[in-house]
């Protein structure tokens, strides 16, 4: 009996030791498999030698995401309601040095490499199909830079430089990682207000036309490049246009415009009246310009009101 007692102290011990440790351990985070492809794809693509050719000593990725809701409305009925996911890609590398490399050239901007069909960027995140498009990308930009740096130093050939510039400089790298935010909008609430807020219009007939607009976008973009920055940083924000068009007696059009932006995927409100008031007040406004001598017609300026909190008109 005493040596189950002393082995059932020996694990009671065992654990009061080991249970902090077990207390305080965070589960692994999981990584990014956009940061990690761009991050593998630009160590093989530092390494390229091609027999006389110049093998690269900057390259940066730039992979811009983008979630994109909009809507459009007039006079109650939606004109438009699309919801777009994409990603876009920039890939810069550059051949030579600091000094002399092949940009700053009226051909840099020239592809002169492969003809890819790379206009689409995988949404997901599928590390084998990210590898295949960043060194598809990488190789048209390297054979494009091969060739610029060739058609730069030729076009220089005749010509005498008093001073010559470096054509980069180097950057101390930055680190800056933040996660995005996932799209928040609850779209079918904001296709009703949209279309509501439009109906608004119907009540003055001295507008000629008008819409009513929200657009609302989550997503970021990474960057990865040589010098060792890894930047992951969010962008969001939502616009609410509203647009109005009447005509004076002499045939002048008078447009106006309001609208209110937040940078933010908080920005969806909850449905009240202080859009509509806008509206209402700017509808008024433009009831009224048609009779009004063209010196005081109110053609813009000022700072855009927050239709989101329902401040003011423009």
């Amino acid at each position: 009996m005493k040596p189950l007692l002393m082995a059932g102290g020996a694990l009671a011990a065992l654990l009061a030791l080991t249970a902090p440790s077990l207390l305080t351990q965070t589960p692994a985070v999981k990584p990014d498999p956009v940061f990690q492809a761009m991050k593998d794809e630009m160590d093989r693509a530092r390494k390229l030698t091609i027999s006389n050719l110049e093998a690269p000593y900057f390259i940066q990725y730039v992979i811009d995401e983008d979630d994109n809701f909009g809507v459009t409305a007039n006079l109650g009925g939606l004109l438009s309601r699309r919801h777009d996911k994409f990603r876009s890609p920039e890939v810069r590398v550059r051949v030579g040095d600091y000094k002399f490399d092949n940009t700053n050239y009226v051909g840099s901007a020239f592809g002169f490499g492969s003809r890819y069909d790379l206009e689409r960027f995988p949404l997901e995140n599928a590390y084998p199909v990210l590898r295949r498009y960043l060194w598809l990308e990488t190789d048209s930009a390297y054979k494009s830079a091969v060739e610029a740096i060739s058609r730069k130093r030729a076009a220089l050939r005749n010509l005498t430089q008093s001073e010559q510039l470096s054509d980069f400089s180097h950057a101390e790298p930055v680190r800056l990682v933040r996660e995005f935010a996932k799209p928040a909008i609850d779209q079918d609430v904001w296709a009703q207000r949209v279309r509501s807020l439009s109906a608004i219009f119907a009540q003055y007939p001295g507008v000629k036309n008008s819409s009513v607009e929200l657009e609302s976008s989550v997503g970021g973009y990474y960057l990865v490049n040589s010098e060792g920055s890894e930047v992951r940083e969010p962008e969001n924000v939502t616009y609410l246009r509203v647009r109005a068009m009447s005509q004076a007696p002499d045939g002048m059009l008078v447009s106006g415009l309001t609208h209110g932006a937040q940078r933010s995927s908080a920005a969806h409100a909850s449905c009240g009246n202080s859009d509509s008031y806008c509206l209402t007040c700017g509808t008024q406004t433009l009831k009224q310009t048609p009779a009004a001598p063209l010196s005081d017609l109110h053609v813009g300026g000022g700072a855009p009101p927050d239709l989101m909190n329902g401040s003011g008109t423009q």
